[in-house]
């Protein structure tokens, strides 16, 4: 019977210290466990990958939504086109190119003409510059983008306008003054007689004779205007007076006269003749 009791409770000891073991053994793996999750967060706290996060490869495929994804050239530089307009010339630069024209056997009276047809259409009267005399009237013009101003006068109802320039440096310093004119006359109303001239002056102060020495008659220029035949351009020259020391200065009477196929047209002098004409009788 005492046996019997002694192993019962040995048993149940045994059996205590079973359930005690197994009940730590639990405990263990489910903080082991705990443990684990707790640790898991940090990684999975990481940018999500292209399989978790597919809004992110729509993103990265839209280039509008990734602008980073697109390859950006630098745009092609532009460059002006190129133009073929040469630059404007200036009145008083074409008035002297076309003037030394009259210094050759073939002088550009066409382009002279049209000259006249800018003065006529741009040249401003300066109504201070006005001077009345006895049967005439003297004034200037001005014109615009120039250096140069014309000179008018009236006398008895002919006109004669100018474009009067001073230099000593004129074809290598052989001439002193050159002028350019218009003239013609007022017929009832009406521009009548025009001629037109270029003319380089000599330095008359100097001997003819040492500054022709080897020239018989040096041109001066040419006039145009009506001749019987037609338009004509008639050699302006000088020579040695008979005097040995003097100078003649006119027209030739060695050279012959050229036909010219654009002379004076008349527009010109009939716009210059109303434009001065208007203050004639002020």
């Amino acid at each position: 019977m005492g046996k019997n009791r002694a192993l019962g409770i040995a048993l149940a000891v045994a059996l205590a210290l079973m359930a005690w073991w197994l009940s730590r053994d639990t405990s263990n793996s489910s903080a082991h466990s705990s443990a684990s999750i707790a640790s898991e967060p940090a990684s999975s706290a990481s940018v999500p990958t292209r399989e978790s996060s597919p809004a992110v490869d729509d993103a990265r495929q839209d280039p509008e939504l990734d602008r980073s994804s697109e390859v950006v050239e630098a745009p092609a530089e532009v460059r002006p086109a190129a133009s073929d307009a040469s630059p404007v010339e200036s009145f008083d630069a074409r008035l002297d190119r076309t003037c030394a024209t009259f210094l050759t056997e073939s002088p550009d009276v066409a382009a002279l003409v049209r000259l006249w047809d800018e003065v006529a259409r741009d040249a401003q009267l300066e109504l201070g510059s006005l001077q009345r005399d006895a049967g005439s009237l003297s004034g200037r013009l001005v014109l615009p983008n120039s250096k140069l101003s014309a000179s008018f006068q009236i006398v008895n109802g002919s006109y004669r306008v100018s474009l009067d320039t001073n230099s000593t440096e004129m074809d290598g310093g052989n001439f002193v003054m050159r002028s350019v004119t218009l003239a013609f006359r007022d017929d009832g109303g009406l521009a009548a007689a025009g001629t037109t001239s270029v003319k380089f002056h000599p330095d008359t102060r100097k001997s003819a004779a040492a500054e022709l020495a080897n020239e018989p008659e040096r041109l001066l220029g040419w006039s145009v205007g009506m001749h019987e035949g037609g338009m004509k351009a008639t050699p302006i020259t000088a020579k040695v007076a008979e005097s040995g020391t003097g100078w003649i200065v006119g027209r030739s009477t060695t050279r012959p006269k050229i036909d010219v196929t654009s002379g004076v047209d008349g527009k010109a002098e009939q716009r210059l003749m109303d434009r001065i004409g208007a203050v004639k009788d002020r």
